[in-house]
């Protein structure tokens, strides 16, 4: 169950380009291309789609520290949500895919991390996002990294989620609000319907708020300083010792008398 999209403003907003060109997002089509990082929400109640570009490709992966763009102030997110109606069930994904020669990989939120799939399924996984990719930027927009859908067809990504899901044995959505974990797939045998690819896992989380807020958060331990480790070992060292010292005065109540 999925909650209203809010329009809170917040500082940092998106900013918007001239009103009526074309989107110019990276695809995935075509060997050695680097995939762009795009978010996609999606209204399977009334087959409506906003996307966001977030400017980011996989190359990038995995991020440090903290990664953040607001989208309350885009034209297209605002669209989006205005089409909402109470109830309406609204998911969202973080998808990329990148395909060099003779390998394929396809990045992509889940729950949990998802079985290793054979080589073709993560190949047709990939081809999938390429060719929403397509799509998209075919799109007439306000905006250079962003859509609003409406209408569902071959340019909602939900149209291509059920099939990307089966392939890849997840559901790369939740509702707002919810965290997801970051995953990939990769092949170097993108024909062979034998051999398995490699599964591998971020440390990061994704998070879009009800206000339109889209965060990575890396969740890798930060070291301590040196001296501060030596300070909490000296502490607990102390700690130590005063328990095993004992103490002037105890009577032990376990004595004969």
């Amino acid at each position: 169950m999925a909650s209203k999209l809010g329009l809170t403003l917040i500082a940092g907003a998106v900013a918007l380009a001239t009103s009526g060109m074309a989107l110019a997002n990276d695809t995935t089509a075509g060997a050695g291309s680097v995939g762009t990082v795009f978010l996609n929400i999606v209204d399977s109640t009334n087959n409506s789609s906003f996307f966001f570009d977030t400017g980011d490709t996989v190359s990038n992966f995995p991020f440090t520290g903290t990664f953040s763009a607001s989208l309350s102030g885009d034209a297209n997110y605002q669209a989006f949500v205005a089409g909402e109606g109470v109830g309406d069930v609204v998911t969202y994904s973080i998808i990329a895919g990148h395909d060099a020669p003779g390998t394929a990989t396809a990045y992509f939120t889940a729950g949990a991390a998802p079985a290793a799939n054979v080589g073709n399924k993560i190949a047709a996984g990939e081809s999938q996002i390429g060719t929403f990719l397509a799509q998209i930027n075919g799109f007439s927009s306000s905006t250079t990294n962003s859509a609003y859908v409406t209408g569902g067809g071959a340019s909602d990504w939900g149209t291509y989620e059920p099939t990307f899901n089966s392939d890849f044995k997840t559901t790369d959505g939740a509702s707002i609000g919810n965290t997801l974990s970051f995953f990939s797939e990769l092949t170097n045998n993108p024909s062979s319907t034998l051999i398995k690819g490699t599964v591998s896992t971020f440390t990061g989380t994704w998070d879009l708020t009800s206000a339109g807020l889209l965060t990575y958060t890396n969740a890798a331990a930060v070291p301590l300083p040196a001296p501060l480790l030596l300070l909490l070992s000296g502490i607990g060292l102390m700690g130590l010792i005063s328990r095993r010292r004992p103490h002037e005065g105890a009577v032990d109540f376990g004595a004969s008398v």
